[in-house]
């Protein structure tokens, strides 16, 4: 999507008021199908909080106040590493929480766009609640376009119900539905099916499975340490046998 000259203008103020009474800003971005509307205008909005945020940095606000959980009194005490990552995993649990409620609602408004329950199905899984998402998305797979990334979707939340069956069915329906033009959908699919086989046993899939994705990507994610554990295990499955069989 692209920001208006208005949007632009209020993150360059928050910018200016932050610096000026040394605060720190947070900015929780959220677009849901925006479009250009003001042409060159709404280019250059791209330029200005670009320069502003990099005064931000330059201003190196980094102390955050700390809060008492008693009285909300602030302290000068400084946020741990531990703090900072515990209050980034509020923020994104509340964040998916309102993208929940946003896209249920435009879900039901307009039924026929099954994208919108492609993008509720996912805020559901990050959520755990894994049970609602599959019913979202076995709605979104009805639509040929949809299908791919529905059926990832879903090999991962019945990954997370720990029914390796189902998983293992939609992630096949996955790779045959996904046009090479999706590679990125295609690529987690691969991981998901291959971490997936591995987990559950089936070594030499994962294998096979692994030097597809390393074909396409050798660093997506740790799929080259994955393919050396998987075939150090292998190795030792085929020695043991032997083994036992001496």
């Amino acid at each position: 999507g692209s920001m208006g000259s208005v949007v632009g203008e209020k993150i360059a103020r928050a910018v200016d008021r932050a610096i000026a009474e040394r605060r720190g800003l947070i900015i929780i971005s959220s677009s849901a199908r925006a479009r250009m509307q003001e042409a060159a205008i709404s280019l250059m909005q791209l330029a200005k909080t670009s320069a502003k945020l990099a005064q931000l940095a330059e201003a190196r606000l980094r102390k955050l106040k700390h809060r008492s959980p008693g009285d909300g009194a602030a302290t000068d005490e400084e946020l741990s590493e531990a703090d900072l990552t515990a209050l980034r995993a509020s923020l994104a649990k509340e964040v998916n929480t309102r993208e929940i409620e946003f896209y249920r609602v435009k879900a039901d408004r307009t039924p026929g766009e099954l994208n919108l329950r492609i993008e509720l199905g996912t805020r559901l899984l990050h959520a755990d609640r894994v049970d609602e998402a599959i019913a979202e998305l076995q709605q979104a797979r009805r639509d040929e376009r949809l299908k791919g990334r529905a059926a990832l979707l879903l090999g991962m939340c019945f990954k997370k119900r720990n029914n390796w069956r189902l998983a293992q069915r939609n992630f096949e329906e996955g790779l045959t539905n996904t046009p090479e033009s999706e590679e990125a959908t295609k690529k987690e699919l691969l991981y998901q099916f291959a971490t997936g086989s591995a987990e559950n046993g089936d070594l030499q899939r994962a294998i096979d499975l692994g030097h597809e994705l390393a074909n396409l990507d050798f660093a997506f994610k740790n799929i080259g340490r994955l393919l050396d554990e998987w075939n150090d295990r292998r190795i030792e499955r085929k020695l043991a046998r032997r083994a036992a069989a001496a």
